[in-house]
């Protein structure tokens, strides 16, 4: 059970083409959409304004922070670092965390995990790994 699931996994990473995981990507293309009419305005040389949602927020790029408080927490970009971001020629995938990175993913599996010699009737799988 678990080497057909690293042997898929390892696959599908393989076959990614993208420089952030699939989930990532997904999750910074939303933000992207959401983040489309904001407006953006410089404080500093790393330091921007992002104007336009519910509230303003100051995205520091060099510190990877917002205000917001969503790109230190969860290190991906929140869709004001990344409209900020791409006011200064900087692409998000940049400014993502490294963990959330196509190469980190594809380093998780690319090792085997060897067949044990139980029976997989006698296996007890918990069920998010089914």
């Amino acid at each position: 059970m678990m080497t057909r699931c690293f042997f898929k996994r390892r696959i599908l990473s393989s076959k990614h083409t993208q420089p952030l995981t699939i989930v990532v990507e997904k999750k910074t293309d939303r933000r992207i959409e959401k983040g489309k009419k904001f407006q953006v305005f410089p404080v500093s040389d790393d330091r921007l304004l992002v104007q336009g949602d519910t509230f303003e927020c100051v995205v520091d790029l060099v510190r990877r922070t917002c205000s917001c408080g969503k790109f230190g927490l969860m290190k991906i970009p929140c869709r004001h670092a990344i409209k900020a971001a791409f006011i200064v020629g900087i692409q998000a995938h940049i400014l993502t965390d490294d963990m959330c990175t196509t190469a980190s993913w594809r380093s998780i599996y690319e090792e085997s995990i060897n067949p044990i010699s139980v029976p997989e009737y006698a296996w007890i799988v918990p069920s998010q790994v089914q």
